[in-house]
């Protein structure tokens, strides 16, 4: 049986790690070469390191998170990753009217 422990103050520097995390997975049956090719081009477009990067970039926008820094990197023959590393210590939202 889960028992829940008294919640511990966070003072200062910690190495508390908050993670976002997510796959993106596109399937395609491609009955010709040129259908494959077409499809290739496709994937590379939309999920290349610059949009993955403008989409984590979202994100931190949405959670009021500030970038601290990315690091993206196209691959061959395809695939693409990013990493943004944010902050949301000192950031506040503006009070809503």
């Amino acid at each position: 049986m889960f028992v829940p422990r008294e919640r511990v103050r966070l003072q200062g520097f910690n190495n508390l790690t908050k993670v976002v995390s997510f796959n993106l997975y596109d399937f395609f049956v491609a009955r010709t070469d040129d259908e494959r090719h077409a499809y290739v081009r496709y994937i590379d477009e939309k999920f290349s390191a610059e949009r993955i990067t403008d989409m984590l970039r979202e994100i931190a926008h949405i959670i009021d998170a500030e970038v601290l820094s990315v690091s993206a990197q196209d691959y061959e023959p395809q695939g693409a990753s990013s990493l943004v590393l944010m902050s949301d210590l000192g950031q506040r939202r503006s009070p809503t009217k």
